[in-house]
């Protein structure tokens, strides 16, 4: 169990590391993948909305469901207007194995607004770089084709000028959550 904490931990840091060292590049921006319905999506269909980004994937045993359920429990404690202007985006590590329909039954679970977005896997280590971040697909010892994911597990939050605001490690409470999406929508001057 500690060595899997480690892990998220070390990819964690990848972050911090690529934030410290003062890269030119800030982190975030657009990108394009594909919906639950085969649609290509770019986060900047998004513009005017408060974005929730989350990399994870579907036989994620602990940290991508609880994460989910935080979340579930985020937008029930907004209003339905902040609810509205409120999109999670679950980008999946694991697109060989995830299925777009498989996303779709997965993420109702939580909240029917939930978004899953896939692509290749090029595509979404793309997209992963983009937000310095990043996973890994380990081969299981006694399986050649079986792997498991590795994943860093923070949040990424967007605001609605579709800029990278804030980095939510994994863990952080509901409430607190709650209050930084409250104060992106109550800023002025929102699209």
């Amino acid at each position: 169990m500690m060595k899997k904490y480690a892990i998220y931990l070390i990819l964690l840091s990848t972050v911090f590391i690529h934030i410290q060292a003062g890269f030119a590049a800030p982190l975030g921006g657009d990108f394009k993948l594909t919906n639950m319905a085969g649609q290509t999506i770019a986060l900047s269909d998004y513009r005017g909305q408060v974005v929730i980004l989350n990399f994870g994937f579907l036989s994620c045993p602990d940290v991508c469901p609880t994460t989910l359920a935080e979340l579930k429990q985020v937008v029930h404690a907004l209003s339905v207007e902040q609810q509205q202007r409120l999109q999670v985006l679950f980008i999946t590590v694991d697109p060989e194995r995830d299925t777009a329909e498989q996303l779709k039954t997965y993420l109702q679970h939580f909240n029917p607004h939930f978004m899953g977005l896939r692509g290749s896997v090029g595509e979404v280590r793309q997209v992963c770089q983009q937000y310095g971040t990043d996973f890994r697909h380990v081969p299981l010892a006694d399986n050649v084709t079986e792997y498991r994911v590795e994943h860093a597990s923070q949040l990424f939050l967007i605001n609605p000028e579709g800029q990278l605001v804030r980095l939510i490690p994994y863990g952080t409470p509901s409430a607190v959550i709650v209050q930084y999406i409250q104060t992106l929508l109550a800023q002025p001057n929102l699209p």
